[in-house]
């Protein structure tokens, strides 16, 4: 008779022995650990947690200076200066205090490919200057952005500039706007920033709200998010490239281009305010209904933040480069880019009429020719001198005297 012990019937699955579980989770507390660690020391690096207090950054570029070379783009042999200073402005205005005049816009206000002192917004103070009025101005343009964006910028950025208080703010604006979803909601700006009605609701929109600001990866998130919507609304340097090398002759710039494809639709004309113009731009409204009817109430937005702000503002409408208006009265090149610009400024001026607010109609005054532009919208110092130099001119019965 066999004294072995008895196997049991039904073996248990071996265990996992306590040591190994112990290094097991001591291996990844220590990874956890080392990558919390990182990313602290990322966030106290790149973030803003101990920079511009008080400033919101809304990744607006601070304390930039670079040179660029634009040979590709306008025939111009050496390369640009493009600054921006601690405050996120452009221009050679000296302190904040000293600014009397902001001008506010997308890239079109921006010129991230023109010289300082060759912006339409240098050139416009340069021209007031020389006519006697003691115009100081300051750039805010920041590209991709529309009245939504303008709006917040008074009460979420300049507000924030200490000594800033500009008395006009010159607003360029249309282009943009084509890409604002009508359905998306303006944000309640009190709440944006943490100014509920509720105090406990107040305080944890506040803190979300600041900890997003200073982190560098929200920061990183915006501007991939942005980047992203501005690839698939085609506003990007890669897709103009793509859309205007089509058939080019080899060595031109990306302004000889821009007027090649004009000359390629050349043959399409539209008579000002005939029966043809009217019945197309009654369709293109009808089609932009929803849109033309957000931006409207956009422009609202934008007039009560600039009050807000103590500033006045003066709605400047925008012309595109793919058509050009003749002397006799038509349109040539791309009608149906010419309706739907005309859509968003016909919304400007009514807008302009119907609250009195101040208006430049530059879209009715100024059309561009050969070498004003490199891309559908963004100028050359060429085109920007003849933008600066009209504003100037239409600006100086506006400001009554209010600089001096």
């Amino acid at each position: 008779m066999s004294c072995a012990p008895k196997k049991p019937e039904h073996p248990s699955a071996p265990q996992t022995p306590p040591g190994r579980l112990h290094r097991w989770f001591r291996i990844v507390g220590w990874n956890m650990a080392i990558f919390l660690a990182g990313a602290i020391f990322i966030e106290l690096v790149f973030g803003s947690w101990f920079t511009a207090p008080k400033l919101w950054s809304l990744s607006i570029s601070r304390d930039v200076d670079m040179r660029i070379a634009v040979n590709a783009i306008y025939k111009r042999a050496t390369p640009i200066r493009y600054t921006r200073g601690p405050y996120g402005l452009r221009g050679n205005f000296g302190a904040p205090k000293h600014v009397n005049i902001v001008t506010i816009g997308g890239s079109t206000t921006d010129e991230g490919m023109v010289s300082n002192e060759e912006t339409w917004s240098a050139v416009m103070q340069s021209c007031l200057n020389k006519v006697g009025v003691p115009a100081v101005v300051a750039n805010a343009g920041v590209g991709g952005q529309s009245s939504y964006g303008h709006a917040m910028n008074f009460r979420l950025w300049l507000n924030h500039i200490p000594d800033f208080s500009p008395k006009f703010a010159v607003i360029l604006l249309g282009f943009n706007e084509r890409y604002f979803e009508p359905d998306r909601p303006l944000e309640n700006p009190h709440a944006h920033m943490g100014q509920e009605s509720e105090p406990e609701r107040a305080t944890t929109k506040k803190l979300i709200r600041w900890m997003k600001i200073q982190s560098a990866f929200y920061g990183l998130y915006r501007i991939i998010k942005g980047n992203w919507i501005a690839w698939q609304a085609r506003i990007n340097p890669a897709w103009e490239q793509k859309v205007y090398n089509r058939s080019a002759p080899t060595k031109t710039t990306a302004a000889d281009r821009i007027d090649l494809a004009f000359k390629g639709e050349s043959n399409n004309r539209l008579t000002l305010d005939g029966p043809e113009h009217i019945s197309l731009r009654t369709a293109h409204d009808a089609k932009l209904a929803s849109k033309l009817t957000a931006y409207g109430d956009r422009l609202l937005d934008l007039a009560k933040a600039a009050r807000e702000f103590k500033t006045t503002p003066v709605f400047v409408t925008q012309s595109a480069g793919k058509y050009r208006r003749s002397q006799d009265g038509q349109i040539i090149g791309s009608v149906s880019s010419f309706l739907v610009m005309g859509a968003f400024n016909g919304v400007t001026r009514t807008f302009c009429q119907k609250t009195k607010a101040q208006c430049i109609d530059l879209a009715d005054r100024l059309s561009f020719g050969d070498g004003d532009l490199y891309d559908d919208i963004h100028t050359t110092p060429q085109g920007s001198r003849r933008i600066g130099d009209e504003i100037c001119r239409q600006l100086i019965p506006k400001l009554n005297g209010n600089l001096r």
